[in-house]
């Protein structure tokens, strides 16, 4: 399963597998621990690891009287959420939105020119369509930080 969200996302098969070992772990695992449970290489673990860091999905964890990393899966998942809408929905948002922009504009320049009416419907039509479509996605963007 978690293969299949890493994938969708965009991130390496690997990126999975080491989410899905610390998730089922009931102790944060070091590198080391994580590369023998998942049998992951050592240089995509290191990226892995890194990718989901920065997203906030994994955190270091102190362990008593040993000086390594360990690593857990943050139990805070509103803030995972908020932290995956933030890398993965906004930037494909605010792309969207400018998209939608740029076909408005070309909408009101065939309706001006009047040789291309029914074109410049249809896509003032897409614009309103892509305009809802953008209303109904924005509350996942209010998400807390």
């Amino acid at each position: 399963m978690f293969i299949v969200v890493a994938r969708f996302l965009g991130y390496p098969r690997s990126v999975g597998e080491i989410f899905g070992v610390l998730f089922a772990s009931e102790k944060p695992l070091s590198f080391q621990g994580i590369s023998n449970k998942g049998g992951i290489s050592a240089g995509s673990l290191s990226v892995g690891l890194r990718h989901l860091r920065n997203l906030g999905v994994v955190v270091t964890a102190p362990v008593a009287g040993d000086r390594r990393d360990y690593f857990m899966v943050n139990d805070d998942f509103g803030r995972v959420n908020a932290s995956l809408i933030r890398h993965h929905v906004e930037p494909r948002v605010s792309a969207a939105q400018r998209k939608i922009d740029r076909i408005k504009m070309m909408a009101d320049h065939l309706a001006r020119s009047e040789a291309h009416e029914n074109l410049a419907a249809r896509l003032q039509r897409f614009a309103e369509w892509q305009t809802q479509l953008m209303r109904l996605i924005a509350p996942l963007l209010n998400t807390p930080q």
